[in-house]
């Protein structure tokens, strides 16, 4: 039997509309939303994640650094790395393959990243195509799964700022 493994998906805080896309920085309500979202989860004791992946755009690195802030009080801070599989359009396959190499000491993992790649993931692992537009800014979702594959996955909650 295999483990049950729990996955968290972070999309990025409200961001300003400026190009290159990659540079879009979080305007101050994006901040605060993150803020909000994250504070939320401390008080509410979630279970911490030992690693934190995140996309390479700036929206979403300043999105796991206002994230981790809350984190600091923490004897254990998760390894934060950064993704080239987290950007908009990389595709779940290559998420997928990426998310099964971790080791099981990896878990739980929180990504932080965009739309339509969270949504797309979250409806493919719970087979329930409706979930993909929950993930709007700086919501958080919790999903369980024990196989990584369409269907396997049971979101578990949901927080929006």
């Amino acid at each position: 039997m295999t483990a049950e493994r729990r996955l968290y998906l972070l999309r990025h805080g409200e961001a300003a509309n400026s190009k290159p896309d990659a540079d879009r920085p979080l305007t101050a309500p994006g901040r605060m939303q993150i803020d909000t979202v994250a504070a939320g989860l401390m008080e509410r004791g979630f279970p911490r994640p030992r690693l934190i992946a995140v996309s390479p755009y700036r929206r979403a690195r300043e999105s796991a650094s206002v994230f981790v802030r809350h984190l600091t009080s923490e004897t254990e801070q998760p390894q934060l790395l950064t993704s080239e599989t987290l950007v908009p359009n990389s595709g779940r396959y290559a998420l997928g393959a990426w998310l099964e190499s971790l080791p099981s000491d990896q878990w739980p993992v929180l990504l932080v990243g965009h739309q339509p790649l969270l949504g797309e993931l979250l409806a493919w692992l719970t087979d329930r195509p409706e979930l993909s537009a929950t993930v709007s800014t700086a919501s958080f979702h919790a999903v369980d799964f024990g196989v990584l594959a369409r269907g396997c996955g049971q979101l578990a909650w949901q927080v929006y700022p």
